[in-house]
């Protein structure tokens, strides 16, 4: 059977295995296969390939993200005769638009098969998945794309806002010279030179960074009930036409399966003299074994995966970029990462000596047309990306 992507198919054509034709040089055909929550069960017993590509702890973890439920699309995949070609998982979650909530889902892993690399599957894949999440009325997005993916989201006609900034801040050189330096001896030698310079430079930030918190004020929120937390995150959720997750029940799924790989830790930061919260912010530390920025690995990584100001000023961001720093310096982590779209918060990271290292965080997404998309989300600066979007869930 073919499918003709020139036209969308009805929900009914959707919710079957269908087939399509590659290019007649090809001469291969191939099935599109979607996998629903509720598909999950008789998978585990019927096809041990599939189900074992969800991943048990990949399915835990993602039935307790906000927009999951039994009709959710979780994973989606080509196969030819009893092969599978290519597969992607999705992440749900809820968008929230002038205070309605609407079904949201971020991709996951996206992978093809080298046997079947070239075929321009992936490309039809992400097409077809993107159809089928439109016709349940399902917007999709994207986070910390590789240049491949940009390449097939532009090709899919996603809106491709740009790139979040990455900035770091590292207390040893170690992670630099992993990937700068092949001979351990050398590194040994270099290290010694190097770390207590890089020592007695993190020595004049925290010194500095200690005057500018002077009159805020950062506690630790140990229960999500935090009766000054849930009233700060009403005030944010009033000011914010849109929005992922600024509920406490969102929240609190989100922080407590993000915490099963890494430390986890939320913060209120408050004006000294009264009292008035400003900021939250949630925090994780983790051994980062996979690449950073494509490049550095194997040393304990602090990243702010979430957060959310009553205000987007220069006082708020300075704010909570100190009190951020002043917890990394207090931990026994190598490496702090901050990822933001916020100008203000950029300006912030490099007055308190964070160094921008590139592209952080890629965002490209797509809505059904039945949502009737404003122009409001033309910029990048007014969608509230984080780690949370996405990309810390990725197990």
């Amino acid at each position: 059977m073919k499918m003709d992507f020139r036209r969308p198919a009805s929900r009914d054509l959707m919710t079957k295995e269908y087939g399509f034709t590659s290019e007649p040089e090809q001469n291969e055909d191939y099935k599109f296969h979607v996998v629903c929550f509720r598909d999950v069960k008789r998978l585990v017993s019927e096809q041990h390939a599939v189900s074992k590509l969800l991943a048990p702890d990949f399915l835990e973890s993602a039935r307790q993200f906000p927009g999951a439920d039994d009709n959710f699309p979780i994973f989606f995949y080509l196969s030819h005769g009893e092969r599978i070609c290519a597969y992607m998982r999705a992440i749900p979650d809820l968008l929230t638009i002038d205070g309605k909530d609407r079904q949201w889902a971020w991709t996951g892993d996206n992978y093809t098969y080298p046997q079947f690399r070239r075929r321009g599957l992936s490309t039809r894949l992400q097409q077809t998945a993107t159809q089928y999440f439109h016709n349940l009325g399902i917007g999709r997005g994207s986070v910390n794309s590789t240049e491949i993916t940009q390449r097939i989201f532009k090709k899919l006609r996603f809106t491709q806002m740009g790139y979040a900034k990455r900035f770091l801040m590292l207390r040893t050189v170690a992670p630099l010279l992993e990937v700068k330096i092949s001979r351990q001896t050398l590194r040994n030698i270099v290290a010694k030179v190097l770390n207590p310079i890089i020592g007695f430079a993190s020595w004049c930030v925290r010194s500095r960074n200690k005057i500018s918190l002077g009159h805020t004020a950062c506690r630790r929120i140990t229960d999500f009930s935090d009766q000054q937390f849930q009233e700060l995150l009403e005030r944010i959720a009033s000011k914010q036409s849109l929005h992922f997750g600024i509920h406490i029940d969102y929240l609190r799924r989100k922080f407590e399966v993000a915490g099963k790989n890494g430390m986890m830790s939320a913060w209120l930061i408050s004006e000294k003299k009264t009292g008035e919260s400003l900021a939250y912010m949630i925090l994780k530390e983790r051994f980062q074994n996979k690449p950073l920025a494509e490049k550095y690995h194997g040393f304990q990584l602090m990243s702010l995966v979430d957060y959310a100001l009553v205000s987007n000023d220069t006082g708020n961001s300075t704010a909570l970029v100190s009190h951020c720093l002043e917890l990394f310096f207090a931990s026994n982590c190598s490496v702090l990462e901050i990822i933001s779209n916020k100008k203000y918060l950029h300006r912030a990271a490099v007055c308190r000596g964070l160094v921008p290292v590139g592209k952080g965080m890629s965002f490209n997404y797509s809505v059904p047309a039945s949502w009737q998309w404003g122009t409001e989300q033309s910029q990048l600066e007014k969608w509230p990306l984080t780690s949370f979007c996405g990309d810390v869930f990725k197990l």
